[in-house]
């Protein structure tokens, strides 16, 4: 049946050839429709069937979960044609999370590691779209892509009127609570060519330094691209249940910031159970412009909450493993 609960949720707007039109969502840890039970339930002793997916919704207005199917990858390492990116020999986990397309490609960002701790290594992923649903993926490896600098490349991918994708990353400063937004960028006929923003200049290398950070954030990040803006999404840490349980935005002309001062949009209210609900992944939607002047914010609830059974009565609800939305007005961050 394809994917229909899942944690992560970037979007990537398709405009090549018979795609024209459509959206390819990205997933990370995903469940199958074939292990929903008649009362829609996943058994608690169930597992999610893939560490990521890719669906493709017909189009932005189409919110019809039967129209939308999961692409398949041709020759799966695992044997699992529905998880797009491998998981390496050396990781338990592959997650996906940024991308853009270029021409007939589409490229997405990929960590990869253990458990949940930080990933061992990234990599860029390239799609070759076709018209159907089987796509040939091929896994790159951009040097200055590595970890050992400490930033993670999955916070956002934006193509830039200037004729560059800008790759943003962060790093985490405070043991969860606070990180620093990092920038790289590669001409859209070169992806295998970065280079990366020191404060100052592009370079070759990487550097994690604060004095090179862009912003500041909370516990997660998303940047995208609006309006001549860069809009940066940001959260407070959200799996220690904190009263602390906000959405901020901030907004810059440049790539390379200054961004605004960080200004709270939202505040979450989930609940699992009576006990307040994990969140996590923020992921800004530009695209999916409902003709009000507003923008789409998405964050993912987790099966877990603070001090409370993730379980009930033997099974565990997919309400708390799906994509949760809100919309912001965009005068409220003068788009």
């Amino acid at each position: 049946m394809g994917s229909v609960a899942f944690d992560q949720g970037n979007s990537i707007p398709l405009s090549w050839g018979p795609n024209k039109g459509k959206v390819l969502w990205v997933t990370q840890d995903a469940w199958d429709g074939q292990q929903l039970k008649t009362n829609g339930m996943f058994d608690c002793k169930d597992f999610f069937r893939y560490r990521n997916s890719m669906i493709l919704q017909p189009s932005i207005r189409d919110w019809v979960p039967t129209h939308t199917f999961n692409i398949e990858k041709v020759d799966s390492r695992q044997h699992k044609p529905k998880q797009i990116c491998d998981v390496l020999p050396t990781a338990e986990y592959s997650w996906p999370a940024a991308g853009i397309e270029i021409g007939r490609y589409v490229y997405v960002q990929c960590s990869e590691g253990d458990g949940l701790g930080p990933p061992k290594s990234q990599s860029l992923y390239q799609l070759t779209e076709n018209d159907g649903l089987n796509w040939q993926v091929k896994r790159l490896t951009p040097k200055g892509m590595t970890t050992e600098h400490k930033i993670n490349y999955s916070a956002g991918m934006v193509k830039s009127p200037d004729g560059f994708v800008y790759v943003f990353g962060f790093k985490g400063t405070g043991y969860g609570y606070s990180l620093d937004l990092h920038v790289a960028r590669f001409k859209p006929s070169l992806p295998m060519q970065w280079t990366f923003w020191n404060k100052s200049n592009w370079q070759v290398t990487p550097e994690a330094d604060s004095k090179a950070r862009i912003a500041s954030g909370k516990a997660t990040v998303s940047v995208a691209y609006l309006n001549g803006k860069y809009i940066l999404m940001t959260m407070d840490q959200g799996f220690v249940c904190d009263s602390a349980r906000s959405i901020y935005l901030a907004t810059s002309s440049s790539p390379t910031g200054p961004f605004t001062p960080l200004k709270k949009v939202y505040t979450i209210n989930e609940y699992l159970y009576g006990k307040y609900a994990r969140y996590y992944t923020p992921v800004i939607h530009p695209e999916f412009n409902n003709g009000h002047r507003e923008l789409l914010l998405t964050y993912c609830l987790n099966f877990s909450g603070c001090g409370v059974p993730d379980c009930k009565d033997g099974y565990l609800d997919p309400y708390f493993y799906r994509i949760k939305g809100i919309r912001i007005p965009y005068d409220m961050i003068g788009l």
